[in-house]
């Protein structure tokens, strides 16, 4: 068996597009909204093969990676949750009647500052030892990936684990109805659906890899990814509302009789009332 027949190649090759990624991406610097989101992608790709993948990973190194990549994707995360933050809230004011710009205007400054802090906290990790290291791991996997033995068998065995990760899938949204679709579950099964998405991507990556030639298999695999994407879609959105409802809830507490608290309060009804619309649609289309 050749060695680009294996779920190893397959892995390595996917694993190093990602690792890539990563590695250009912050080398460059911050320099806008669209990078930061672009290294978050890689990141959560990344992360995500390692857990999807784990029997084909050596487990101490994997963990390492995974802890160290976290630590990066957080840092990030805080960041890109006050681009988007920032967005939503302009848009209501653009939208809803009872809101103006001059309303919301100190809640968009409040998050221009944070975002400040969270950038300056951001460029200050990528000067750090801890990022030194990190990059030097990343780039280890990129170029010789601690494999196990059983990443030597032929890639279709990657199909085994996509398998897993769509039950999983599937299993994180019953959960979640069943237990009337609360926040953390919702959370849940979002991360669960993007973890079978990208599992699907490295199913197709084996199948090319083994010649796979039934038109059959490729339609299924396509239908599946696409499942995931909507369901992925729906619970980002729910919790784009769930993240800035907490916001606005923290805002109240610290200050519940600031100026903007009127404001809060109006764009904290809206944000709710878009969270609890998107529930009977999880039970429409995914129940």
């Amino acid at each position: 068996m050749a060695d680009h027949d294996t779920a190893g190649s397959v892995l390595t090759g996917y694993l190093g597009e990602q690792c890539d990624r990563v590695i250009t991406l912050t080398t460059a610097g911050l320099a806008d909204a669209e990078t930061v989101h672009d290294t978050r992608i890689a990141l959560r790709r990344l992360r995500s093969t390692l857990r999807s993948f784990a029997d084909l990973f050596v487990t101490e190194e994997a963990a390492k990676l995974d802890r160290e990549a976290q630590w990066l994707a957080g840092l990030l995360g805080e960041l890109r949750d006050r681009d988007v933050l920032a967005d939503r809230i302009a848009d209501h004011a653009d939208l809803a009647p009872e809101l103006s710009a001059k309303q919301v205007r100190p809640v968009l400054r409040e998050l221009a500052d944070q975002r400040d802090a969270a950038r300056r906290t951001a460029i200050e990790a990528l000067r750090s030892d801890r990022y030194a290291d990190l990059i030097a791991v990343i780039t280890w996997w990129r170029d010789r990936p601690p494999l196990t033995a059983e990443a030597d068998q032929p890639a279709g065995v990657i199909a085994d684990r996509v398998r897993r990760a769509g039950r999983q899938e599937r299993r994180r949204v019953r959960q979640a109805i069943k237990t009337g679709a609360h926040d953390e579950d919702l959370h849940r099964a979002r991360k669960a659906a993007k973890r079978h998405r990208y599992a699907l991507e490295l199913e197709a990556l084996a199948g090319t890899a083994k010649g796979e030639r039934s038109k059959k298999k490729r339609q299924k695999r396509k239908r599946r990814a696409k499942r995931s994407r909507k369901l992925q879609r729906l619970l980002g959105r729910h919790q784009d509302a769930v993240v800035a409802a907490r916001f606005l809830v923290s805002g109240l507490t610290a200050d519940p009789g600031a100026k903007q608290a009127e404001a809060r309060r109006r764009l904290l009804r809206r944000e709710r009332a878009i969270a609890e619309k998107l529930r009977p649609r999880l039970r429409a289309d995914h129940g």
